[in-house]
C-alpha cells in the first residue's frame, strides 16, 4: 500500500478504536467495523494462485435486512439471504459435480482402459448429459 493510504489506514483504525470503546453495542459501529476488517482481509493477497475466499454479514442500511458478503480475491459481492442460499445450492451442486467428474475419468482410464484424450471426449458426453452444458452447472 502506498504510505498515504497507509497513514488513512492508520486513522481509520484509531477512529475506529475510539468508536468501539465509547459505543460498543451500537450496530452501526460493529457494522462498520466489520466491514473494515473484511476490507483489510481484501488488501492482502495471498500466495500465487491461491484463491482468497470470505465471507461476513451485514445490515443494509437501507433495507434493514441481512444481508451476505462473499469476498473472492479482492472482489465483494453482496446479496440477499435467498440469493446466498441459491448460490450455496450452486456450490454443493459444483461440487458434487466436480467428483463424479473424477470418478468417471478414473474409471474410464483405469478400468475400460480409455486414453487420455478419448476419456475425456467422453466425461464431456456423460456431463452434458448430467447438466445440460459440458462446462456449467445450474448457468443462469
Amino acid at each position: 500500500m502506498p504510505d498515504p493510504i497507509r497513514e488513512l489506514v492508520a486513522i481509520l483504525q484509531a477512529a475506529l478504536t475510539l468508536l468501539q470503546q465509547h459505543h460498543p453495542t451500537e450496530p452501526g459501529v460493529r457494522s462498520l467495523t466489520t466491514r473494515f476488517e473484511a476490507w483489510e482481509r481484501r488488501q492482502k493477497p495471498g500466495p500465487p494462485g491461491e484463491t482468497h475466499l470470505a465471507f461476513a454479514t451485514i445490515l443494509s442500511n437501507r433495507t434493514k435486512r441481512g444481508l451476505v458478503e462473499m469476498t473472492v480475491n479482492q472482489e465483494l459481492v453482496q446479496m440477499d439471504v435467498a440469493k446466498a442460499r441459491y448460490v450455496a445450492g450452486m456450490l454443493l451442486g459444483a461440487i458434487e459435480a466436480a467428483i463424479s467428474d473424477e470418478l468417471i475419468y478414473t474409471f474410464l482410464t483405469t478400468k475400460v482402459g480409455l486414453d487420455d484424450h478419448a476419456a475425456t471426449r467422453a466425461l464431456w458426453d456423460f456431463r452434458t448429459l448430467r447438466q445440460g452444458s459440458p462446462s456449467a452447472v445450474n448457468p443462469n
